[in-house]
Parts: C-alpha cells; sequence; structure tokens
C-alpha cells in the first residue's frame, strides 16, 4: 500500500475505555439500540396509502427525527419503497411527537 493510499482511509472509531459512551457515528433509527440521551425527538406518522385497487391501507410509522416535516418525509420515503407507492396516494393524517 502506497502512502497515498493510507491517507485516504476512513478512521476508526475506537470506543473509550472506562465505561465512557461512544456518542459519534451512531444511527437516529428505531431499529437501533443506541441511546443518544435525547438528542432527537421521537415522532409517530400515521396516515393511510393506497394499496390495491380502491384498498386504502392504514398505517403509523414511528422515527427519530429532528422536526415533524423530517419524519413525514421518512415516512413518505419508507412506505414508498417498501409498498412502490408513489407519493401522491399516500395521505399523512397526522405527526405527533411521542415519548420514547
Amino acid at each position: 500500500m502506497s502512502g497515498a493510499e493510507s491517507s485516504t482511509a476512513l478512521p476508526l472509531l475506537i470506543s473509550p475505555s472506562e465505561g465512557g459512551q461512544l456518542t459519534e457515528g451512531l444511527c437516529n433509527e428505531p431499529r437501533c439500540d443506541a441511546d443518544l440521551g435525547g438528542a432527537v425527538a421521537h415522532f409517530a406518522v400515521t396516515g393511510t396509502f393506497l394499496a390495491r385497487r380502491d384498498d386504502w391501507q392504514s398505517f403509523t410509522k414511528t422515527t427519530d427525527a429532528d422536526s415533524p416535516e423530517q419524519a413525514r418525509e421518512w415516512a413518505l420515503s419508507e412506505i414508498g419503497g417498501c409498498h412502490h407507492v408513489p407519493r401522491t396516494r399516500i395521505r399523512i393524517a397526522k405527526v405527533a411527537e411521542v415519548a420514547k
């Protein structure tokens, strides 16, 4: 490996010793078990989407986000990606902050 290649390598995150918390590089997704210490709010997004012809399916998605708009965009992306539904066929009824 040449010197040019080693300078572009990303640094590794090393966990602190003696019980300290590592906060750098943690995800903000609900499936992540890391506790960010209240750094971001937890939102519940509820609504419906057109699953089949004239069949509206209801949903509730929860996520960590900085704002209600960011939680709404995440829910639109999640429903659209998982169910192959265009955003025009997704209706958001409510975005509310919830306790973790």
